[in-house]
């Protein structure tokens, strides 16, 4: 989130354009982050077995898929809250 109010603040000199974009790239890399984190959550268990199957690699278990899940919370919560800030920017 700070890294590109940088790169905005580098590239823009105006205060206006500086929330436009700002408030368009939280919501962006909000919907990114909520849609990994759904994807991660979603086919982990399908990726898992063709890694089974292709690279003969170790059995998918309920371990590593508590763990996938885990992985997915993260990214799910991130991006509520870089969703959630981008509409608080939009509105001021």
């Amino acid at each position: 989130m700070f890294a590109t109010l940088i790169v905005i603040l580098v590239f823009t000199q105006e205060p206006k354009r500086i929330l436009l974009v700002l408030t368009y790239a939280l919501l962006v890399e909000g919907g990114l982050a909520l849609a990994t984190g759904g994807v991660v959550a979603s086919f982990s268990p399908t990726i898992g077995k063709m890694r089974e199957s292709v690279f003969h690699s170790e059995p998918w278990d309920a371990k590593r898929l508590k763990e996938a899940e885990r992985q997915a919370r993260i990214w799910i919560v991130t991006g509520t809250v870089l969703f959630l800030f981008g509409l608080l920017v939009s509105a001021l």
